[in-house]
């Protein structure tokens, strides 16, 4: 098995001075499953069915605002985010990440950093996305776990690789990405004073 190359980290931060309520997971399978469009998908990515496990879908060019009318969200930065320009279409196309079941709902497609924090609705939140810097010319787009602080500022940290096809954001290393994303679901749930890792 080839490992991928590691990207680098690009550490950047954006603070957040609203509080918001996260969706329930019924709300997010239900956002991501009825909001973006199919054929546009087909187009985006060209991702392969052989995997036993579900290849997510990546963003599309339309977004249903009655996720947003019916849910708890009521910032309105909410409101006025672009979570999907008009120009998607001419963004890169990348291998979508393999994540099974629950995991599948956390990965939020190819997108900016300012975009992509949009997505963040409480402290302790995080999503998986590929960044895409559109005045940049990138051979690759790196996948990135962007994550609410409980400082309330956004911290966007490089998903890595290494030698033994390992997955990490941090110390902690795991086989999948569906074992990484189910970790820090799974502690993301629980209140607590302390982030789901070390910011430092």
């Amino acid at each position: 098995m080839t490992c991928a190359e590691d990207q680098t980290s690009k550490g950047s931060t954006f603070p957040m001075d609203s509080e918001l309520s996260e969706p329930s997971e019924s709300e997010m399978s239900a956002f991501f499953s009825s909001s973006f469009d199919d054929k546009t998908l087909s187009d985006l990515s060209s991702a392969t069915s052989e995997e036993s496990e579900v290849q997510v879908k990546s963003a599309s060019s339309v977004f249903n605002e009655s996720f947003i009318e019916s849910s708890d969200l009521f910032d309105s930065s909410i409101y006025s985010a672009e979570f999907v320009p008009s120009d998607y279409g001419g963004r890169p196309e990348v291998t979508l990440p393999i994540l099974d079941e629950d995991a599948a709902n956390y990965y939020i497609g190819v997108m900016t950093d300012t975009e992509a924090f949009r997505f963040l609705t409480r402290r302790r939140s995080f999503f998986l996305y590929h960044s895409w810097d559109p005045e940049s010319d990138q051979d690759q787009l790196p996948l990135m776990f962007i994550y609410r602080a409980l400082n309330g500022e956004c911290y966007n940290i490089n998903v890595k690789l290494n030698d033994l096809c390992e997955y990490y954001v941090e110390q902690k290393m795991f086989l999948s990405l569906t074992d990484l994303v189910n970790y820090y679901a799974e502690e993301a749930q629980f209140e607590s004073d302390q982030d789901l890792f070390d910011l430092d």
